[in-house]
Parts: structure tokens; C-alpha cells; sequence
């Protein structure tokens, strides 16, 4: 799934590898350390975004090139409202 970071003042393009209930593996090309927050916007087809609020809880490099990297980052949710979920 496509997803939009948002760590003040940018907001990066990021894909999302994994989901669960309480978190996320997202592959981007941004370097995240543990302990950062985010807003994480879910694009959905024919829905509005899923904006989450996130903690980065540990970064890897997935691959390097010279000019820059890819990125995966594990994000912990926080304050999920379950109304956010309900996708009907």
C-alpha cells in the first residue's frame, strides 16, 4: 500500500511491506531513527487517507546506492481510534 510520511516540515513517499493491528514495516527512501515521531497517511482507492500517528521503533538499510538509500522502518500506532479502522 502507498503511504505519505509526514515528519515536520517534509513528507516523503513510503510503501508499507507489513501491517498489523498495532503497527507497520514501511520501506522509504528517508533514514528514521528509533524514538521519531510521524503521521502516516494510508492512501486507500476510493476512500479518503488513514492518517495514523507513529513511533519509529528501529530503522534498517534495505539497500544503498550513491545517491541515497531504501529504507525499512518499523512504526509502532499510536492513539488508534477504532472508528479510524472501520473500513466499510
Amino acid at each position: 500500500m502507498a503511504a505519505r510520511i509526514q515528519k515536520h516540515p517534509r513528507a516523503f513517499a513510503g510503501i508499507i511491506k507489513n501491517v498489523s493491528p498495532n503497527g507497520a514495516f514501511v520501506s522509504c527512501d528517508h533514514r528514521l531513527l528509533p524514538g521519531e515521531y510521524v503521521r502516516i497517511a494510508i492512501e486507500l482507492t476510493d476512500r479518503l487517507p488513514l492518517v495514523i500517528d507513529a513511533e519509529a521503533v528501529y530503522s534498517r538499510i534495505l539497500s544503498q546506492e550513491e545517491t541515497g538509500g531504501l529504507y525499512g522502518v518499523g512504526f509502532r500506532f499510536l492513539n488508534l481510534c477504532l472508528m479510524q479502522t472501520e473500513l466499510h
